[in-house]
């Protein structure tokens, strides 16, 4: 297993299994049993696929900086493009600048870690 998959399952043990129960249902060329022994880099776009498809929560990320964003993904293209002039298309949830700064591996795993963090958190 993975260094990010074994964090996650010790941390957010719940979200894991919801997380494989999604992927085994998705038509991904990679076995469900294969997803947690790949590298972590390889792992990242399909847990960034999972959080925008079931959580509607996008990453904006960079070596330094992480913002989440709530978007509406049942908008049409209408509503789009009538919203888009007021920028409501949007609700930011958490950004943070300055960080340290990392390579795009580091930063991209420290930011899906944050978003999981982020809605794991009781209110």
């Amino acid at each position: 297993m993975n260094k990010l998959f074994t964090k996650l399952y010790k941390d957010y043990q719940q979200f894991t299994v919801d997380f494989l129960k999604w992927y085994g249902t998705n038509n991904y060329d990679i076995d469900v049993k294969d997803i947690i022994k790949i590298q972590s880099i390889f792992s990242l776009p399909i847990l960034e696929q999972y959080l925008a498809d079931i959580k509607n929560i996008g990453i904006n990320f960079d070596s330094g900086c992480i913002i989440l964003y709530y978007y509406r993904p049942e908008l049409n293209v209408n509503e789009i493009l009538a919203k888009s002039d007021s920028g409501k298309l949007t609700y930011t949830l958490y950004k943070k600048f300055d960080m340290k700064e990392l390579n795009y591996t580091e930063a991209y795993e420290r930011a899906i870690l944050k978003c999981i963090e982020f809605i794991n958190e009781p209110f």
